[in-house]
């Protein structure tokens, strides 16, 4: 599954999305047109896509969220981003012709809650997957090769600023792995509140 947010002009200012989304009364269904850019897993099967559905609208109240199965087919992958790491997932520039989706909950919504909602989950994603990546990183890789390179005739980790920066960066990242499982079960202990005082009212 992927979340076909960002845009061409449209990165960090997801009010700014332009993709359309038109109602197809002939087929009860909505036809998406337009470009996504920089999507993860841009070749999966389901996409969820945030899109204008309110014409004549410019903020995020015109905004819904949908859903696009691939087997329905009308969207072409434009580029593959060439990148330094995380080769896993594809990184996509999605191109949308006419593209058959359902819409996901109520109109308008798309980015006030839907994204919002969403994001609280990948934002933990990637703390998740930068503490990973750190675990290896400074803590092995690092002072291999600090031990391994020699300069002016001696192992550069007995050189105290590099020395220094290793001995910092490990305190770091156990300090902020804890913080990975403590916030789920901090959003999911808010979720429960949330709803237990919506239905009191």
């Amino acid at each position: 599954m992927s979340m076909d947010l960002t845009e061409p002009d449209a990165g960090s200012d997801l009010q700014s999305v332009m993709l359309k989304a038109t109602y197809d009364e002939a087929n009860n269904c909505w036809r998406l047109n337009g470009v996504k850019r920089f999507i993860t897993n841009g070749d999966a099967n389901l996409h969820l896509v945030l899109a204008r559905s309110e014409e004549g609208t410019k903020d995020g109240r015109g905004l819904s969220m949908f859903i696009y199965d691939k087997n329905e087919g009308g969207v072409d992958v434009r580029r593959i981003e060439n990148k330094l790491g995380i080769h896993g997932s594809p990184t996509c520039e999605l191109v949308y012709k006419n593209a058959k989706a359902e819409l996901c909950g109520d109109r308008k919504l798309g980015l006030i809650k839907y994204v919002m909602a969403l994001m609280n989950g990948a934002r933990l994603g990637i703390a998740a997957q930068s503490v990973g990546l750190f675990t290896s990183l400074p803590t092995t890789k690092g002072l291999a090769y600090a031990k391994d390179r020699k300069q002016f005739g001696k192992a550069i980790i007995e050189f105290p600023a590099v020395y220094d920066m290793l001995a910092i960066m490990k305190p770091s990242w156990m300090q902020d792995a804890p913080c990975c499982t403590r916030l789920p079960a901090t959003l999911t202990s808010t979720k429960r509140w949330t709803t237990l005082l919506a239905n009191a009212n």
